[in-house]
């Protein structure tokens, strides 16, 4: 069987899924930039051989998918911060790992994309086939750049598999599990018009499935998925997770409150050098109105075996159990 290469293989999508697919007993190899970021159980395995770069240098990338079969291409750079570098990355990368596909002619590139793709602004349901919707925005611009890279191989070189990604949480989680439960028990995570906005997320576990089926399923080559958990309201998300913690629940405050403190905090952080605390764009897709449909995920196969409300439950516990603890980084 063929080893399954998985970039960004330090951060929380990507070790979830390299322990996964360990536990079921298959070969891998694991990019990162750094060995010492990967947990010993990794590096002690002689199921997995451990290449060290960086997604932007090509010779890298072509070194690791060289002994690969299929590839899961997790490496993101998640920030607004800098286009030019969201580009180097989440574009230019993911073109390095097309390009090694191409030339080592794997079987199949799985790409993790995101459910921001389909815009900031947009209202209403949409699907697989609705508009991408370029925001202004680093991360969201760069993966509706870098999935027309892969339907562009995907026609002519090698198969590959966009999936489509709403808010992930869960053991491991930094920014909906970890971040998050550290605001809400300081009660700096206020609730923006109320969190009447809709959420949409998946349990990490869910994702991982997800993943694992398209990896080995012929239907899923050439195509594009959401994967959508459970559909709520940011309120529902929120307060169900501070409700796990014993956290009290957040205040209340206006749109325009939030987007002028988002800029405010902006300008500030550009001028000393630094990232900002939040980012207008974070405003807006906390306030979104879309629903997203995941029907063609299902009918492939895939289902999601966690609930909204057992998922929190399951994040809390972790949460609270590792609270002094390390998480893992963006790969």
């Amino acid at each position: 069987m063929e080893k399954i290469l998985i970039t960004g293989a330090a951060g929380f999508i990507g070790s979830s899924l390299a322990r996964h697919l360990l536990q079921t007993g298959r070969e891998l190899i694991l990019f990162v930039r750094s060995k010492e970021r990967l947990p010993r159980e990794f590096t002690s395995s002689s199921a997995v051989t451990i290449v060290t770069g960086d997604i932007t240098d090509r010779d890298a990338v072509a070194r690791a998918v060289a002994g690969a079969g299929k590839v899961v291409h997790c490496v993101v750079y998640p920030n607004n911060i800098s286009f030019e570098e969201a580009r180097r990355v989440n574009v230019e990368g993911t073109r390095h790992v097309l390009e090694a596909a191409r030339d080592h002619q794997l079987k199949h590139v799985v790409f993790l994309s995101t459910c921001a793709v389909y815009g900031l602004h947009t209202q209403g349901v949409v699907d697989e086939s609705s508009p991408l919707v370029p925001s202004n925005d680093a991360y969201c611009d760069t993966k509706i750049e870098a999935e027309h890279l892969c339907l562009a191989f995907n026609r002519s070189h090698v198969p590959v598999t966009i999936l489509r990604i709403p808010s992930v949480y869960g053991p491991g989680s930094r920014l909906w599990t970890r971040d998050l439960g550290d605001m809400l028990l300081s009660r700096r995570f206020p609730l923006i018009n109320g969190g009447r906005g809709a959420f949409a997320s998946v349990y990490i576990e869910d994702l991982i499935s997800a993943i694992s089926l398209v990896l080995e399923e012929p239907r899923a080559c050439g195509e594009v998925f959401n994967v959508v958990g459970e559909q709520s309201t940011l309120r529902d998300f929120v307060t169900g997770y501070a409700l796990a913690l014993g956290a009290p629940s957040p205040r209340s405050i206006p749109q325009w409150a939030a987007k002028a403190f988002a800029y405010a905090n902006l300008a500030v952080a550009r001028a000393r050098g630094l990232s900002p605390a939040i980012h207008p764009g974070t405003i807006d897709m906390l306030t979104i109105e879309v629903q997203y449909n995941g029907d063609k995920l299902r009918s492939i196969g895939w289902k999601p075996n966690t609930t909204l409300a057992e998922g929190l439950i399951k994040a809390a516990e972790w949460y609270q159990a590792t609270t002094h603890g390390a998480y893992p980084g963006n790969g």
